[in-house]
């Protein structure tokens, strides 16, 4: 399967075989990339004259890997520990104010799934005095 990205090097290596008479879709083969890949770059580096990538859109991140690290390693030793108890010792910390949601948006990112204690529901039949537990 072709990687869909190139590093810098390769890029204004792959410009300077399309500069020359190298094709797009040779260019593609000799680096191990698809073929819009390198049309992607060429039609960037005539747009821009840079092989950069452009910044990407959206909200920037809050947090950083060190502290997304401080969330996810406590879930991992406690699967049972809460978001806002995660949160909380996040802020006291780092000093970084997050929300519960982004918190769970963050295990969702390692794969980490939401766990809730076991339930259980306890019937008593009205014919006799046995207790019956029936779990949720």
């Amino acid at each position: 399967m072709p990687k869909c990205h190139l590093s810098a090097a390769h890029a204004n290596q792959a410009i300077g075989l399309l500069e020359s008479v190298w094709t797009e879709v040779e260019v593609a083969a000799r680096f191990g990339v698809s073929q819009s890949v390198i049309s992607r770059l060429s039609k960037r580096y005539t747009e821009t004259g840079s092989t950069e990538e452009r910044s990407k859109t959206g909200r920037p991140r809050i947090t950083i890997e060190r502290e997304d690290r401080l969330l996810t390693i406590p879930r991992r030793r406690d699967p049972f520990t809460t978001a806002p108890k995660l949160r909380n010792q996040l802020q006291d910390a780092t000093g970084t104010n997050v929300s519960v949601r982004m918190v769970l948006n963050r295990f969702y990112e390692v794969n980490l799934k939401s766990r809730r204690p076991l339930r259980c529901l306890c019937i008593v039949n009205s014919g006799t005095s046995k207790t019956k537990i029936r779990f949720v």
